[in-house]
């Protein structure tokens, strides 16, 4: 089948639609009524160079040049990802590199509550008083220590020092500093 068809259409033929006229090979597929792929196969049969998105004019596309969030170098960035507002990176390197980054001041950020110690006593804590100590309520549990983990940093794993409290009621908590332990 792919052998008749480069045998019909000739070299000129396929040019001046490919590369005249700049159709798809998609849509010349639809003019001869063969698969994509045979029009791949003859123009490559044909030596005739295909083109990739980059032989599109500037009024066509979407995008913008914008700077690499990492490096800085000037990086195209599509219409699609500007409204998604995602990162530009000009490579997968600096993708990686500022990923690794973020994630180490994410980490830093966090300290102590996001290490293995603190979400251990912290699920403790809630297990052992099933609510909140001030109000009953069983939604959003927090764990709050007693004496603050800052000032006695010794007792900040002690499930003794520790108390469950709603968010709403560890807010409070916070802002007033008058609650007693019951």
């Amino acid at each position: 089948m792919r052998s008749v068809f480069i045998n019909q259409v000739g070299k000129k033929e396929l040019n001046s639609l490919y590369t005249d006229k700049k159709l798809s090979q998609r849509k010349i597929a639809e003019i001869f009524s063969v698969s994509p792929s045979t029009i791949k196969l003859a123009l490559r049969f044909f030596e005739i160079k295909t083109r990739n998105k980059s032989w599109k004019n500037e009024e066509l596309k979407t995008g913008a040049i914008t700077p690499c969030k990492q490096c800085g170098k000037p990086t195209y960035k599509k219409g699609s990802r500007i409204k998604n507002q995602e990162n530009v990176f000009c490579s997968q390197i600096c993708s990686h590199n500022y990923q690794s980054v973020t994630r180490k001041k994410i980490s830093e950020k966090i300290g102590w509550r996001g290490q293995r110690k603190y979400r251990l006593w912290r699920k403790a804590v809630i297990s052992r008083d099933k609510n909140c100590k001030k109000c009953g309520s069983k939604n959003n549990l927090c764990a709050h220590h007693v004496l603050e983990a800052q000032n006695f940093p010794e007792k900040m794993y002690d499930v003794k020092n520790g108390i469950t409290l709603c968010k709403t009621c560890h807010i409070q908590v916070h802002k007033n500093h008058n609650f007693q332990v019951p």
